[in-house]
């Protein structure tokens, strides 16, 4: 009797190469899958170092806005009192000289051997001024800042001294100085420049 159950040979190279095609395309998921992980980390990453920065700018602006008020307010203090002894246009102009003379002068270490706000020391007006610009010069520098004072193009507040003064606070590699120069702070027509890390006070004088 003639046996009919026939035995086929398995194409076991067929079903190889199409267990190999999907193994192929499990691992280029997974491999897509980590890229994508890694740009969403190298994104967030990116946008928390911009955020460190930001908190770090609006520091430091903070900062040099404080030293503009302080500058501010020992202005005011030293008009009150130098008023009285002339007309007040002409004593607003002579201090205005006085102030950008004394903060020229000690644009390096910042340093008075005549501290003026101690109690019960005499000091005459160029001295005082002199103490409160390296008091000021001293307060920025321990906030890693420099400070400056030019002539401005034009101010918001209305002053008696024209044209205006403004202080310069810059930090980082930007000069409180103007100019046209990259690390200046502003430039002649009173624009930051694009770069500078600064502040500018307008018409404290």
């Amino acid at each position: 009797m003639r046996n009919n159950s026939q035995s086929y040979p398995k194409h076991s190279g067929q079903s190889a190469s199409a267990n190999n095609w999907q193994a192929g395309v499990g691992m280029l998921e997974v491999l897509v899958s980590l890229l994508l992980v890694a740009m969403s980390v190298l994104a967030f990453s990116g946008l928390q170092l911009q955020a460190l920065r930001l908190t770090q700018s609006n520091t430091q602006l903070t900062a040099a806005a404080d030293i503009a008020a302080d500058f501010k307010g020992r202005y005011i203090n030293m008009v009150a009192v130098y008023s009285g002894a002339t007309a007040a246009s002409k004593s607003m102009h002579k201090l205005s000289k006085v102030y950008m003379d004394e903060f020229a002068k000690t644009a390096g270490a910042g340093a008075n051997s005549k501290v003026c706000t101690a109690t019960g020391v005499t000091c005459t007006l160029t001295e005082v001024v002199a103490s409160d610009a390296a008091e000021l010069k001293a307060t920025a520098k321990a906030l890693g800042m420099s400070l400056g004072l030019v002539k401005c193009a034009q101010a918001s507040e209305s002053n008696s001294v024209s044209p205006p003064v403004c202080l310069l606070v810059a930090w980082g590699d930007t000069k409180p100085e103007k100019g046209d120069g990259a690390k200046q702070c502003i430039t002649d027509n009173d624009v930051y420049h694009p770069t500078a890390t600064c502040y500018r006070a307008e018409g404290v004088i």
